[in-house]
């Protein structure tokens, strides 16, 4: 193949600008791969086919490098001497019942700016996709594809045209940073690099298109071992040679300690994962509305319900659930209660839904993290931070038509405000998206929710947020947002008050009876006065400089304990801090040491703390501190926090140093475990005071 190499130009991307241009290096390769292969595929699903389903055939195998360095003119000797072995790995994203990259093979033939999805995905950068409920933009997500391999991709197709005609097209891309010392892309009339070239069929100087000719395209597919499409099939196979399986396996994954997931033992393994990850909606499910459902095999293989891991098969009952209201058949075997809700939203066109979520609380058995099959907690699966072995926080995911799942989110908008669960249970919700009903806008104009979610997400499609239009704040995500957790909390909170012996809000109540503390605490009854913010059920303890509030009427109700939201206040100079929960009985306040000594016995323990910085003198911050049994001490630019425990681990003390002379805002959330529910804990600010 002829070599077209891209001139230096105004407003012109580069190579190495290109290839950074997603700008995300937090979610794995892998995971941004499948995400933008299956929904370019699944965008291109064909209207006229029989067939219900969109196949997605994923390979991994290898090739002869000399027989591909010779079909690349400019580049031949460079990447012989790049990759002087003999054999090396590929991997090709196939798809079948698509219609393929269509659309004119040369620029001078385009028209009314309608330059198809040939042009738009292999040379263009930016261009937006046209159809209802598509993926995005062509070329900001498709640099992924650049950064699996070398940078190098083939690109091959097959379409029928408008005349009934069957036609074969073929090109490749290499997308470098111009500025590597090893760079393969020969500067064109000595002119600036720029990083990038395309190969094809000569049409003019420094000019190609796509390879048509079959018996030349075949011989580029035999060096993959990978067939030709034949008959009536049309679709899709993008090539991406060169590949570091070990590379892609481990590329941004969360570190957890001595954990063993076999998933990332080869690429094979870690792709079916991702696909379930990503997919769970949509793949295997024939009830699938929006058009056809997806199917995947890779190496040959189908991916099967039965082989999915619980966590995403729950993931695909509740997206099936939301969608149908039926329960769905693993909820029914495995005797899992599952929800729906309604979410409802004013201003809306065709009634007030703007989405349904669908949520279940599951334990370990479910998941089958026992024996024998002895799996991985949810969040492993889903590249998530642990959180305390005591507590798990929920995890909420949403999708809209695509039916890819945009997020999985463990804290944040979407979750903050539901109540974490033991560590045996886990909260799971998916929201999915009402993508039909439209938002009536202030100036009569109406906008499909669909497209309203589309144009918030980014180039990766990693999450939803709201934005104006012509400077009308809809505000739908937001308002969404919160009546997800609002309905969920409301659900679980009323099944822990049948379940567990109720708390007295303000922490002011003893729970059964009056605490007797052991012989010779104290000569006379002692108590600790505090204001109560006109009934408000806030307790504050003000101090030369800081105002300590703990807010009782906001305390959230677990199985085995409470969750107390506290907040502290301080002024340029404070120091230090200590924040200490002891007993408070009807005669003294007794420490939590001194309970345990005398009586060998526990009560309240600080099992997680989260000290979230609000604001730093005056000015919004956020920063979180996470303090547990793991992590007893943490640091950030303004404080440093530590969680003291006594000699028999149990958490009671958190010290607070300031680093800075800064006035600081904090919200603090307390995580207490519960061992005896006749008692009453006290919580006491000590302020150090500064020089």
């Amino acid at each position: 193949m002829d070599i077209e190499i891209a001139l230096p130009g105004k407003m012109s991307e580069s190579g190495s600008s290109l290839l950074k241009l997603i700008q995300n290096n937090s979610t794995p390769t892998i995971d941004l791969l499948v995400r933008e292969s299956i929904q370019n595929s699944l965008d291109a699903y064909d209207e006229n086919s029989e067939n219900k389903f969109v196949e997605v055939q994923f390979n991994i195998g290898e090739f002869e490098s000399y027989n591909l360095c010779k079909q690349l003119k400019g580049i031949t000797a460079n990447l012989n001497h790049k990759f002087p072995n003999s054999t090396y790995k590929y991997l090709s994203i196939r798809d079948l019942h698509t219609v393929g990259l269509t659309g004119e093979l040369k620029y001078d033939n385009v028209k009314n700016n309608e330059y198809g999805n040939l042009i738009k995905l292999v040379y263009e950068i930016s261009k937006p996709q046209q159809s209802e409920g598509a993926g995005g933009f062509w070329g900001l997500g498709k640099t992924i594809y650049f950064r699996v391999g070398i940078g190098l991709v083939l690109y091959y197709s097959r379409i029928k045209n408008t005349n009934g005609k069957y036609e074969s097209r073929l090109a490749a891309t290499l997308i470098e940073d111009e500025n590597s010392n090893d760079s393969m892309i020969p500067p064109y009339q000595n002119k600036n690099k720029r990083g990038i070239a395309w190969w094809g069929e000569k049409i003019a100087e420094n000019t190609t298109c796509p390879i048509t000719d079959e018996n030349d395209i075949c011989a580029i597919l035999d060096i993959f071992n990978i067939p030709a499409y034949v008959s009536d099939e049309t679709g899709t196979t993008v090539i991406i040679p060169y590949i570091d399986e070990q590379q892609l396996v481990k590329s941004n994954q969360i570190e957890y300690d001595d954990i063993n997931r076999y998933w990332l033992k080869d690429l094979e393994s870690y792709l079916k994962i991702a696909i379930q990850k990503w997919y769970a909606p949509r793949l295997n499910n024939s009830k699938y509305e929006y058009g056809k459902f997806l199917r995947v095999r890779i190496n040959g293989e189908y991916i099967k319900n039965d082989d999915m891991e619980p966590v995403f098969r729950i993931v695909q009952s509740l997206y099936k659930q939301a969608t149908t209201d039926e329960k769905a058949d693993y909820f029914i075997d495995n005797n899992i209660d599952s929800y729906v809700e309604d979410i409802n939203l004013r201003g809306l066109n065709n009634g007030q839904m703007a989405g349904r979520v669908a949520y279940v609380k599951v334990n370990r058995k479910h998941l089958w993290m026992v024996q024998p099959e002895n799996k991985l907690s949810p969040y492993i699966y889903l590249n998530l931070p642990l959180t305390s072995n005591e507590k798990n926080k929920p995890i909420i995911c949403f999708t809209r038509k695509p039916g890819m799942i945009v997020s999985y989110e463990q804290m944040g908008p979407w979750v903050d405000g539901i109540p974490s669960v033991d560590g045996d249970e886990f909260i799971i919700g998916v929201f999915k998206l009402n993508s039909k009903n439209e938002y009536k806008l202030k100036n009569t104009k109406k906008l499909l929710l669909e497209e309203y979610a589309r144009r918030s997400e980014n180039a990766d499609h990693i999450s939803w947020c709201d934005y104006s239009i012509d400077n009308d704040n809809v505000n739908i995500v937001f308002k969404i947002q919160k009546q997800v957790k609002t309905k969920i909390s409301k659900r679980f909170l009323e099944n822990e008050s049948q379940n567990v012996e109720t708390f007295n809000s303000g922490l002011g109540k003893l729970l059964g009876d009056t605490l007797l503390p052991p012989e010779d605490f104290g000569k006379k009854p002692s108590s600790k006065k505090s204001k109560n913010g006109g009934g408000s059920g806030k307790q504050i303890q003000n101090h030369k400089k800081a105002t300590f509030t703990v807010n009782g009427a906001a305390v959230k109700y677990l199985k085995n304990g409470m969750q107390i939201p506290m907040s502290l206040k301080t002024k340029s100079g404070f120091s230090t801090g200590t924040i200490e929960m002891s007993i408070d009985s009807s005669i003294k306040t007794i420490t939590i040491p001194e309970w345990e000594e005398s009586l060998n016995k526990s009560s309240y323990s600080m099992q997680n703390v989260q000290i979230i910085v609000d604001k730093v003198d005056n000015t919004e911050n956020r920063s979180k501190l996470v303090l547990n049994e793991k992590n007893r001490n943490k640091s950030n630019e303004f404080l440093n926090a530590k969680l003291v425990f006594t000699k028999k681990n149990t958490g009671y003390i958190v010290e607070i140093d300031c680093l800075k002379k800064c006035k600081l805002e904090m919200s603090i959330y307390l995580d207490i475990n519960v061992n005896g529910k006749n008692l009453k804990p006290e919580f006491t600010f000590k302020e150090k005071r500064g020089d």
